[in-house]
């Protein structure tokens, strides 16, 4: 009674019952491994799962009542939601690349969904998570590519929905080309080191922005003293090469390089007379032959032209001297343009020799006046400037390509002898210039025959076996351009037969006709394939003869399936119109004998007829199958040959009464995109920039996303269908007060989305930032949305700062977003935060089609990681130094988007965050840790972090001298002795001692980078490894090590070198290596490695300073006995050092002790009398030491 009326509560606790396994779309066993090209989509199989784990979930609610009375009961529920460890098969391998995948209807990512992707290569690791926790069962899936996730969320339901993956297969088998077939090169110069450029035929052309292009011979660089970039174009399997004019006042250059001067690997040490000089590569090895020589000679018409000589010793240096570059050695001066100089390392000692390579200013030339350098022989490869290559075409490939490999290939190949495989290369070259272009998906077992088969009816093409090979030949009849390639048929006959070459039976016509069927004369032909522009959803396309339809009523063609070959609806119609006319126009089948001496005709080829009987005339007809009997004669089946049946029409829907869409309307450009580095805890992945995009035009449909971080190669991040809701601000919004119940922000969609609209929100969503938006870099919340006229709107009640963004005033003119769904949201890795990437939106229409070529449409630049907000500054920093570690505290952040702190500590006074070194990294909701420090002065620097991984903008500091309870039993610096341990990928720089990372590449070899990176081709792993300590006995100690580092010239990161320790003990062995800060430990053997992540950072080291510590202990011995001989006293435990020792005498008699020997285990006494003479006696000793 007491729970009814307010007595005891009691809480009801509700359990949603625990689900034991996973729930799974589908797992097949023996199900075919997917064969795949272009571009399609493939539902993946789960081929293993593991780990399945339950994770409970408690609420409360309830509790008290009505009344006064005592404390309530509840309700408190648990449910659970489930993860697995899950790897799912896509298909064969190698592929290029997953950009989107969908999870039932929704389209998502694979890093949105914790995925991790193999592509499918023959030598790929095992799936790492496996190889940590289920090492057995850890395999590489050769030739494979399939996702694995750790742990993947099942949801409440434990569910696997249905997954599909928008896959990019092996760019090996796409078409090469920039739209029209060009070979393409990047140039880059600058104003003032040429005058003009000149190319070597009219039809190379010229670009700047690689839209525009030209053949004049000459263009003019602005006068601004910057960096240009020019794009050359060539025909088809030409590679351009030019001329450049260096520009008066320039010459040949001298200069010096100081070995007293700290350079390494990759600096840019000087720009001395128009040239960078860059050291070229720092040589660790023994003394090897070697001569290299540069000659630098000019000729009579003026070009200057370099050769070189090498003496190359086995597996030795490969480094060489380019056209236009100058050499030199330390400590040499580098010869001018018109000296002669050889650089002899016949006898020098190379194992610490740094060599010098200049180069002209961002590859232009420069010489004395109006002399010319050639860069490049046409015909040869480009030196000096960045090849792009060729362009990649369309995401889908040719039949053809399908067709060889589905026959042939050695693994998943029908095997059908290559021997046996005709020159496919007529059929490939109709198929990319008609663009009937393919991305099957081969997901079960099915006759070779029937996918040559149905590649053939895409191709618009006849399969013959003739003369011993498999041969395809096109049905085509017109010349056709297109995908940079133009394909001509061969539409002549053969044979001109006549009277006097048929071979009839007596009393039988020389040549028989038979017509097709009107009913199977079809008239309206569907083709079921699947649009990849709207999602893969699978779509009709037709074409109709409306003439014959009206004139012989409907006759439909049984539906032509091609959804698992075709994603594309142009080529989906084109096949459709193309079987149509077959079907419609092609009805005549003649059958006609010949001799044997005819038996070179084979089926496609094309001959004419003439015959009086028929009223033939030089009728051309196709041959379709030729029969030998057995008199050796020939009987030759045809069809008609009707020019314009074997072309597909144009696409665009015929003007007739009624409502006809074009379907290919141009869908003009996209609205410059709003770009948003989004706040953390907006994201799936921490890491997203959302940019905002619109179309002006009625028939703008949306667009596709385009990502490069290089500003040349592109790749597709996925597609925005329809606009997000942009708009310009029509009146000032000064900066206010939050809430923001003043200001009014006026806002005009009719510019770039004239069909956005905008509701109210309640007061809930408004305070939980529901309708937010941006307005310059301000993020800010409205509730109350009020129309003012067509296309424009008044927000007020404004929440203002929105995720710590600067409240500020906005002009009239700036552009305002909705930050919603329609936003397209990008994730990408953290290693390109801080990063440019460019941006290309091509458009389509309102029906999926009309998409612009990407090579036509703009290129925006944005940076990645740029704040949007940043996380609130660390208040209450505090450390205290507790026994050998120390104490951090600081005052709790609550804000939403706060992930964690770090801390990090440099030499007391450098309040430097990116030369700090890293202490620890905690996660939200800690506001205390204790962390073990070196001793030294410190000063500690802590940051908060959020979810996109930004830091606080201001770090906070506390300065804490760190005292070593310990004494130290071994330390030494390792600069000095870097030849006596191993070093992997690290060489040493003379004569600073610093160890430098190596690169696996020369520099002149990487390109742009050359200029901007000390070490352009990182290895994997970097590390240096003393040699072993051995500290004599075995004890209680602890070991660490101390770096002095700095990032390399160009370098991204943290100068952060980790220090690993392994030891043992004296009988027993090495346990691995672990991070310093492991503890106390008992050894008598101990190694260090010191460590470089290149992921980290990339960092010189110029000290390295390796120490051992151990406690200080006592022991003590009371009444100990001393004959009068001397007595020994073996200590308890050996110490590392010798250790103090005193002592008093407690015999009556005695009157001093003396110490006659001592050592680390043990010590001698005596003791004297007055008189000096030595006695028996005792005595009180005390050892002290480490």
């Amino acid at each position: 009674m007491g729970g009814i009326f307010g007595g005891g509560g009691k809480t009801i606790h509700q359990t949603t019952p625990v689900i034991s396994s996973i729930r799974i779309q589908t797992s097949a066993y023996g199900t075919p491994i997917p064969i795949a090209y272009g571009r399609p989509r493939i539902a993946p199989n789960l081929i293993q799962y593991t780990d399945f784990t339950a994770i409970p979930h408690t609420s409360s609610s309830g509790g008290g009542g009505k009344g006064g009375g005592g404390g309530g009961g509840g309700v408190e529920t648990t449910t659970y939601t489930y993860t697995a460890a899950i790897l799912m098969s896509i298909c064969e391998g190698p592929i290029q690349d997953v950009p989107a995948a969908y999870v039932g209807k929704k389209r998502t990512s694979l890093a949105a969904l914790g995925f991790t992707l193999f592509d499918g290569s023959p030598g790929q690791a095992p799936f790492g998570y496996m190889t940590s926790k289920h090492p057995t069962k850890a395999l590489n899936y050769p030739d494979l590519a399939y996702v694995g996730a750790g742990a993947y969320d099942l949801g409440e339901t434990a569910t696997l929905d249905n997954h599909n993956f928008d896959v990019i297969c092996n760019p090996a088998f796409r078409i090469a080309n920039d739209g029209i077939g060009r070979s393409l090169v990047k140039l880059v110069v600058r104003q003032g080191a040429l005058r003009y450029n000149r190319v070597s035929a009219a039809d190379v052309q010229w670009s700047i922005d690689g839209t525009t292009w030209t053949t004049a011979e000459t263009i003019t660089l602005p006068d601004d003293n910057a960096d240009h970039s020019f794009i050359l174009a060539a025909p088809p399997g030409i590679k351009p090469w030019w001329r450049l004019r260096a520009a008066s006042g320039l010459r040949g250059f001298k200069g010096d390089y100081s070995s007293a001067t700290q350079y390494y690997a990759g600096d840019v040490v000087a720009y001395n007379g128009g040239y960078w000089l860059v050291l070229s590569a720092v040589k660790n090895s023994a003394p090897k032959p070697q001569t290299v020589s540069e000659v630098i000679r000019t000729v009579s018409d003026g070009e200057y032209t370099s050769a070189y000589t090498e003496t190359v010793y086995s597996g030795s240096w490969t480094e060489l001297p380019s056209a236009c570059c100058r050499w030199s050695v330390a400590n040499l001066a580098f010869f001018d343009s018109t000296a002669k100089e050889a650089l002899d390392f016949t006898t020098a000692d190379r194992s610490s020799g740094a060599f010098l390579r200049g180069y002209p200013p961002k590859y232009a030339f420069d010489g004395s006046n109006d002399t010319e350098w050639r860069s490049s022989e046409q015909g040869n490869d480009v030196s000096g400037a960045a090849w792009i290559g060729q362009y990649f075409g369309p995401w889908d490939v040719s039949p053809a390509t399908v067709s060889d490999d589905i026959l042939t290939h050695d693994r998943y190949g029908a095997g059908f002898p290559g021997t046996k495989m005709g020159d496919l290369g007529d059929f490939h070259n109709y198929c990319v210039a008609s663009n009937l272009l393919v991305s099957p998906c081969y997901n079960e077992q099915r006759a070779a025959q029937e996918i040559i088969s149905e590649l053939a009816v895409v191709g618009n093409s006849g399969i013959v076996f003739s003369e011993g090979v498999l041969k395809i030949i096109p049905y085509g009849d017109a010349p056709v351009t297109g995908n940079g390639t133009t394909w001509t048929p061969s539409l002549t006959a053969v044979y001109d037969l006549t009277d006097d070459d048929y071979q009839p039976d007596e009393g039988e016509d020389p040549v028989t006709c038979t017509r097709s069927s009107s009913a199977d004369a079809y008239n309206w032909v569907q083709v079921k394939f699947s649009n990849r522009l709207n999602q893969y959803a699978v779509e009709v396309a037709e074409s109709k003869d409306q003439a014959d339809i009206e004139l012989n009523g409907l006759r439909p063609m049984p539906v032509i399936d091609l959804q698992n070959v075709v994603c594309d609806a142009t080529v989906a119609k084109a096949i459709a119109d193309l079987s149509l006319r077959r079907s419609l126009y092609i009805r005549n089948v003649y059958e006609f004998r010949l001799a044997w001496n005819y038996c070179r005709l084979e089926p496609m080829d094309i001959v004419t007829l003439t015959d009086a009987n028929l009223g033939l005339v030089q009728t051309p007809v196709r041959v379709t199958a030729v029969e030998e009997d057995e008199d050796g004669l020939l009987t030759i089946t045809a069809e008609d040959l009707v020019i314009g049946t074997g072309s597909s029409a144009d696409q665009n829907s015929p003007d007739v009464d009624g409502y006809s869409p074009d379907f290919n309307v141009m869908p003009g450009d996209a609205s410059p995109p709003v770009f948003v580095n989004a706040p953390g805890n907006l994201t799936a992945t921490g890491y997203e920039l959302w940019m905002a995009v619109a179309g002006a035009s009625a028939n703008w449909g949306g667009c596709q996303v385009w990502v490069s971080f290089d500003g040349v190669s592109y790749k597709q991040a996925g597609t925005i269908y329809g606009g997000a809701r942009l708009g310009t601000l029509t009146a000032p919004l000064a900066a206010g007060t939050d809430p923001d119940t003043v200001g009014v922000l006026s806002v005009d969609f009719n510019t770039l989305a004239p069909n956005a609209t905008l509701l109210s929100a309640s007061q809930e969503d408004c305070d939980n930032l529901v309708t937010l938006c941006k307005v310059d870099g301000e993020l800010l919340v409205y509730r109350d949305a009020t129309l003012t006229g067509t296309g424009t709107y008044d927000l007020t009640y404004l929440r203002r700062g929105a995720y710590n963004t600067a409240n500020t005033l906005h002009s009239p003119g700036a552009t305002f977003v909705r930050l919603d769904d329609a936003v397209f949201k990008y994730a990408y890795d953290p290693e390109y935060s801080g990063k440019a990437v460019w941006i290309k939106l091509p458009s389509f229409n309102i029906y999926g089609a009309g998409l612009q070529d990407i090579d036509q449409v703009q290129a925006y630049q944005t940076m990645l990681g740029t704040a949007a907000s940043y996380p609130p500054d660390v208040t209450g920093f505090a450390a205290a130094q507790n026994g050998q570690a120390v104490l951090f505290q600081w005052q709790l952040l609550t804000q939403a988007n706060v992930a964690g702190y770090e801390i990090r500590f440099n030499e007391q006074g450098i309040l430097s965050w990116d030369d700090a070194t890293p202490v620890t990294q905690v996660t939200r909701g800690t506001q205390i840790t204790t962390v073990k420090v070196p001793p030294g002065d410190w000063t500690f620097l802590i940051a908060a972090k959020d979810t996109s991984g930004n830091y606080s903008q201001n770090k906070t500091a506390y300065d804490l001298s760190v005292t070593n309870a310990n004494d130290v039993i071994y330390s030494r610096d390792e600069a000095q002795f870097w030849e006596t341990g191993t070093l992997l990928n690290l060489v040493i720089h003379q004569p600073t001692r610093k160890l430098v990372p190596a690169s696996q590449g020369t520099a002149y070899d990487d390109g742009w980078d050359t200029f901007d990176k000390a070490c352009p081709q990182p290895f994997g792993s970097y590390y240096y490894e003393p040699a072993e300590i051995n500290l004599g006995i075995e004890g209680a100690v602890r070991s660490y090590g101390v770096t002095n580092s700095q990032l390399v010239v160009g370098g991204s990161g943290v100068a952060d070198p980790e220090v690993l320790i392994d030891y043992k003990t004296a009988a027993g062995a090495y346990r691995g290596l672990q991070p310093w800060g492991i503890g106390t430990f008992t050894a008598q053997y101990i190694k260090q490695r010191l460590t470089i992540n290149p992921q980290r950072g990339l960092c010189n080291v110029s000290s390295f300073v390796l120490a051992v510590d151990a406690e200080r202990r006592t022991e003590e011995y009371f009444s100990f006995t001393v004959d009068s001989a001397g007595s020994a006293l073996n200590f308890a435990k050996p110490f590392f050092k010798q250790p103090a020792i005193t002592g008093t005498v407690v015999s009556a008699t005695a009157a001093s002790l003396a110490i006659t020997a001592q050592s680390t285990a043990g010590a001698s006494f005596k003791v004297f009398n007055t008189s000096g003479a030595a006695i028996a006696g005792l005595a009180n000793i005390q050892i002290k030491g480490v």
